[in-house]
């Protein structure tokens, strides 16, 4: 039944996403070939100052839309679906709360990890299409970071996929942060909306405090600044935290606030769901 439930929910959400995927790619193909042609021009007249700063101030615009709209669908698709008329049918459903929960936040992550693909993607056309070395220097930034994994973990490939599970707890956290707050919203009976960004405040600074509570004395009790080639890339006037140390800290405390935030969520759609 959580297959069908994923299956439906990708299928409701992908109307919306696979269209604004294909007009950001389309977005992004214009924007290239419109600064290759202004480049190739010439460079120092107003004209080609305006529109090469348009295409970019453009692009750019695009990128953070992407990315904040698959957040916002996401967000209103929880909200619909869980607290509004149509939970009737959400919850009328033979399946437990927590199958309904997985399946929301499975595609969630789905569609935030695609969405974050389309930037890489869209970043590879723009540099290719322009001829800039840009993307190149980049990922030769990103083996520099070769040496420090093989130093702290023994292994690329154990860097790398540490790395990996730290960006999908995030990510995770994120999501049920706000599902978290729109279930607490749910629990007043008069302006939820408002509760639920009210509430996502408070999650929000306590989220921040236990990252201050468990990170402070990390820091305080550091022993070197983990270095990238020949840049510290700690500039503090304490003696930083050892890599391993911080990433281990930092993946143990996304997967305790992911839990504590998954939990909250489903005790509130079982036990005190109040839908209008």
């Amino acid at each position: 039944m959580l297959g069908k439930m994923i299956k439906h929910e990708i299928k409701a959400t992908g109307r919306l996403f696979l269209p604004m995927y294909l007009g950001s790619i389309v977005l992004t193909i214009a924007f290239s070939f419109l600064l290759r042609l202004t480049e190739n021009v010439g460079k120092g007249s107003l004209l080609t100052t305006a529109v090469m700063g348009i295409s970019w101030f453009g692009y750019v615009v695009m990128l953070i839309a992407l990315c904040a709209a698959t957040v916002i669908v996401i967000v209103f698709r929880f909200y619909k679906t869980v607290a509004t008329s149509e939970a009737y049918l959400t919850f009328s459903l033979p399946v437990k709360t927590n199958q309904i929960l997985n399946s929301k936040l499975l595609v969630a992550l789905v569609w935030q990890l695609l969405s974050a693909g389309m930037v890489v993607l869209s970043a590879w056309i723009m540099f290719t299409i322009r001829g800039s070395d840009t993307l190149h220097r980049m990922l030769a930034e990103l083996l520099e970071l070769k040496p420090v994994f093989l130093a702290e973990y023994g292994s690329v490939t154990l860097g790398f996929l540490h790395l990996g599970i730290i960006v999908l707890t995030t990510v995770a956290g994120s999501t049920l942060m706000f599902f978290l707050a729109i279930c607490l919203g749910q629990l007043c009976n008069d302006h939820r909306v408002i509760a639920s960004i009210g509430m996502y405040m408070v999650v929000y600074m306590v989220g921040q405090a236990v990252a201050s509570a468990v990170f402070f004395p990390l820091l305080m009790s550091g022993t070197q600044p983990m270095v990238v080639g020949q840049v510290s890339t700690v500039n503090l006037d304490v003696q930083s935290i050892p890599t391993m140390s911080f990433f281990i800290t930092l993946t143990v405390m996304q997967i305790v606030l992911m839990v504590a935030y998954y939990i909250g969520c489903a005790l509130i759609m079982k036990k005190r769901t109040n839908v209008r």
